[in-house]
């Protein structure tokens, strides 16, 4: 009768209304399959590097993704103590995209960006560790947007931005809506893109559309928006019509535009210096077939695949665990995003959809990303596999905006409406409201 009773009670409509209130534990577990799994594979597609480095430490790079993969878990922790929406002021927005921008141009500056691999995309940390500005900008694009716009609600509400003319009005309401951040993190694409960092600014625009979704923009200015964005694609096969060979000619003087055009030139079939790394990730993939030659049995992390533990690492998953772990792979990231829009659904303000939309998309997309150019889907650039591939400030990056997903599912969102009809025919005895 005891167990009875219990079961009853923890079934109950307010046992269920007091679980929210929580982390959302399936983000939580996912997060920890990906962990671990990640580390796992990176070892197997990291140790031969690591061997060539350190004849006796076959655990180098594993070694410091889990130091950093630790250090998330404890900031998760801390950003999942309190409602972080107290910090989601002018005051907050305004410094922290001040501190980002600062942040890319100094990477650009010699003798303080640091050069890998021809490319300065990196700023120096400590023990010989380095981190991408570019990967602050990623979740300093949600952030800042989760804290703009109900500053800019409010200013509505408050009549502070008002026209003259119905016309001039809807303007307004565009600059507001959507000129404002483009032109904000247009600034961040621009310095980005200096680095020669295309795939960046590109998850980075991404971003920013799904903020505006989020954010829930009234149809007028999404109308601006086409027609000016429609206008300037006009304007842009008018130039290449009329002056296209002689853009690319003058490109191709441009050490940074050259290399680009060979990425393409590359990915339309044509062999130059860049098309072996692709064909070598082509080759694991393919050899990988239904279930893999087993892990740590790879061949392809024994210099034949550069950067195999980094932007790469997913084809060394192919081959060692063929279609049925790349499957696998991707159906964590799905998984994920479904939990993730699952909160943003049930956020219960403007921040929290931002916010939960916003991390739930970007961790997503980078993986489909960096899966399709494993693929050669895409053209060859540098896109990392969160929580897979080495790059431990960057996992931890990715971190932190979990831990802000997981903030807006303990202290932003409302219960399913089936839960709050129980409780509600709770109080009621059954009977209608």
């Amino acid at each position: 009768m005891f167990n009875r009773e219990r079961q009853k009670q923890k079934s109950s409509p307010w046992s269920l209304l007091s679980s929210y209130g929580h982390v959302d534990t399936g983000i939580l577990i996912i997060l920890v399959i990906m962990i671990c799994f990640g580390l796992v594979m990176l070892f197997s597609a990291s140790m031969t590097l690591a061997l060539q480095m350190d004849k006796t430490n076959a655990w180098y790079y594993v070694g410091r993704q889990l130091i950093f993969s630790l250090l998330g878990c404890v900031t998760i922790w801390l950003l999942t103590r309190r409602d972080l929406r107290r910090f989601a002021s002018k005051h907050t927005m305004v410094t922290l995209y001040i501190f980002i921008t600062v942040l890319l141009i100094l990477v650009l500056i010699p003798h303080i960006g640091v050069n890998i691999n021809n490319q300065r995309r990196w700023l120096p940390l400590f023990f010989d560790m380095t981190f991408q500005p570019s990967e602050v900008a990623k979740l300093g694009v949600v952030f800042c947007s989760a804290c703009y716009y109900p500053l800019l609600n409010r200013a509505r509400r408050a009549g502070k931005i008002k026209a003259e003319t119905p016309v001039k009005q809807v303007f307004l309401d565009f600059w507001y809506d959507m000129g404002r951040p483009i032109v904000a993190v247009g600034i961040w694409c621009f310095l980005i893109l200096q680095q020669s960092h295309f795939s960046a600014a590109l998850i980075i625009a991404c971003e920013l559309m799904i903020v505006f979704i989020a954010a829930g923009i009234q149809r007028s200015s999404w109308q601006v928006f086409f027609l000016i964005f429609g206008a300037l694609i006009l304007l842009v096969a008018l130039i290449i019509l009329f002056a296209g060979p002689a853009i690319v000619e003058s490109m191709q003087d441009s050490r940074r535009m050259a290399h680009i055009i060979n990425r393409f030139q590359s990915f339309k079939g044509e062999i130059n210096d860049t098309s072996y790394q692709p064909m070598q990730a082509l080759i694991a993939i393919g050899s990988g077939g239904l279930s893999g030659v087993g892990l740590g049995m790879g061949v392809q992390k024994y210099n034949y695949l550069p950067e195999a533990h980094n932007d790469y690492v997913f084809a060394i998953i192919c081959e060692e665990l063929g279609f049925i772990g790349a499957l696998l792979v991707l159906s964590l990231f799905l998984v994920y995003f479904w939990r993730g829009s699952t909160i943003a659904r049930r956020a219960t303000n403007q921040y929290g959809r931002i916010v939960a939309n916003g991390f739930a998309t970007l961790i997503t997309l980078q993986a489909l990303l960096s899966m399709a150019v494993n693929l050669y889907i895409i053209p060859a650039t540098g896109v990392s596999l969160p929580f897979f591939s080495y790059g431990g400030t960057s996992n931890l990056f990715f971190m932190i905006g979990i831990g802000l997903l997981l903030n807006v599912s303990k202290f932003g969102t409302a219960p399913p409406l089936a839960v709050q009809q129980a409780v509600l025919e709770s109080q009621t005895g059954g009977q209608g409201a």
